[in-house]
């Protein structure tokens, strides 16, 4: 279905929404891949951890893990729909976002993973967190351009 201007002419989407709808695709699943390799760690890969890291693994409640994998599917899910140009994006895109924030909530107020893993642990939370922000404003402004059906 091509959308469709008030004068007739099809809705020109340019390209670096589409490069962008696609890279958070292909995050998104990068992240999902991370997320079934760590759900699936044997005793011998997590014999390896500090005592860090493992404090974390074991301090993680099954809910927050729950939580974790409803932001990647939802994420993913809306970055397909994104890529659909379909509007149901931006539900799943929310959904993401604040599943991303509930399991950062813990995972920093909780658990303190600043104190237990020091800073090197924030980088990526925050690369993650700031990309599932800039995927809801994405979406919203793809929706006020009448790029999403």
């Amino acid at each position: 279905m091509v959308t469709h201007t008030m004068a007739g002419q099809p809705l020109r989407v340019p390209i670096w929404f589409r490069l962008f709808a696609l890279v958070s695709l292909l995050w998104n699943l990068l992240g999902l891949m991370t997320f079934l390799v760590q759900m699936n760690l044997d005793s011998q890969a997590i014999a390896q951890m500090s005592q860090a890291e493992r404090y974390m693994y074991d301090t993680t409640p099954v809910w927050l893990n729950w939580v974790l994998g409803s932001a990647l599917l939802s994420g993913l899910l809306g970055c397909l729909l994104l890529l659909l140009r379909r509007r149901q994006a931006l539900g799943m895109l929310l959904l993401s976002l604040v599943a991303v924030l509930l399991h950062l909530g813990y995972v920093f107020g909780v658990q303190d993973a600043m104190a237990a893993l020091g800073v090197e642990a924030l980088p990526i939370p925050l690369l993650v967190l700031s990309w599932a922000v800039l995927l809801v404003w994405v979406g919203n402004f793809a929706g006020e351009r009448r790029w999403l059906h």
